[in-house]
């Protein structure tokens, strides 16, 4: 179980809906010590804040997330993602209508059924974690402007999972996916959901065998990739750290093209190599990182750092860069060249590109 579960051993007042006396609090199972006051969960609106340290671990009858075996781990059912992949009421999303400005209706819809996106109330995009095309580990709502970015404010600002959600939606509609039991003591407890966590876009590696596949931080960038190249897989880990070796077992005997993001003093770039090369050699998978920016921006070190501290990645290149579709030619000519390349070489090897 988790590390914290709900009691009902202090009640403070809503800090979401401002109610008296509705806010449980969080009690930690091991030592019964109840969280700090900012964490808890309401009765009455559903919003909950919980504990940063909320993990599970094996040693001290937890399970840690990386141990559990992808059958042992809680799915969700796929009428839960087909109620927002397959509204039967038109639902207005700012993700999915701006990429239908900028690449077309029939392009879009393609990596809408690729990737099975939904839409979620107040706009969000819901991308579902598809292991296979039957397994569903869970799925994450974010939200973005008309422009295509990260709404960075309010309720709004934070990824959001379907297999623990509560949220209540600017027009009051209060969504609730969790579970929840009764404990000896008649306390409400929250069931906690086994999490494992794939790569976005998994099931496209396990359906289709021949594709080079390219690997890429956000959940956003594969989508966008996925539209300007189809001829290859793009999977995202949803986080700078979401790249556990589990998640690359069905990388064996394929390549992999890295593009990791942009930022100050490499520091993406570094962690992803460091880990990769360390896989690559225990695991003998085949990553190539790609210097996607570099050539293109002629070295200026001016623009390239301007862009390392916005964090640019390959997609706001394809979206900010692409005046007359040169920067789609740029990165195709050398995603051509990379390949043709390796095509020679009959053992696979890990080769980084000088960032």
């Amino acid at each position: 179980m988790y590390k914290y579960t709900l009691t009902n051993r202090r009640r403070s007042d809503c800090p979401f809906c401002g109610k008296d006396g509705k806010y449980g609090a969080f009690m930690n199972t091991k030592t019964g010590e109840l969280a700090s006051i900012e964490f808890g969960m309401c009765s009455s609106c559903r919003e909950s804040k919980r504990p940063p340290d909320n993990y599970v671990q094996r040693d001290s009858n937890y399970v840690e997330e990386n141990k559990l075996a992808y059958f042992e781990a809680d799915t969700l059912k796929f009428n839960t993602i087909n109620q927002f992949y397959m509204p039967k009421y038109y639902v207005q999303n700012n993700f999915i209508e701006g990429l239908e400005q900028k690449f077309g209706e029939d392009r879009v819809k393609r990596v809408v059924d690729l990737y099975k996106l939904g839409r979620f109330d107040d706009s969000g995009i819901v991308f579902p974690y598809l292991y296979t095309d039957t397994h569903i580990c869970t799925a994450k709502i974010m939200f973005y402007d008309d422009n295509l970015n990260r709404v960075k404010e309010g309720k709004k600002q934070y990824p959001r999972y379907l297999h623990n959600l509560c949220y209540q939606t600017d027009g009051y509609w209060c969504y609730d996916f969790r579970d929840f039991d009764i404990d000896e003591n008649g306390d409400e407890v929250l069931i906690p959901f086994k999490l494992k966590l794939c790569l976005f876009g998994h099931n496209q590696i396990v359906n289709d065998k021949q594709k080079t596949i390219c690997l890429v931080e956000s959940e956003k960038t594969a989508v966008i990739m996925s539209i300007v190249f189809p001829e290859f897989i793009w999977v995202a880990s949803g986080g700078k750290t979401l790249i556990q070796d589990y998640k690359f077992l069905f990388f064996t005997r394929r390549k992999c093209l890295v593009f990791a993001d942009m930022s100050e003093n490499d520091n993406v770039y570094d962690y992803w190599l460091e880990k990769l090369t360390e896989y690559s050699r225990k695991y003998g998978y085949d990553f190539e990182f790609i210097d996607y920016y570099s050539e293109f921006l002629e070295n200026d070190e001016t623009i390239i750092n301007y862009c390392k501290g916005k964090g640019f990645d390959i997609a706001d290149f394809v979206l900010h860069f692409n005046i007359n579709n040169s920067y789609v030619k740029f990165i195709k000519n050398k995603l051509e060249f990379t390949l043709n390349k390796d095509a020679s070489h009959e053992a696979p090897m890990l080769i980084s590109e000088n960032n």
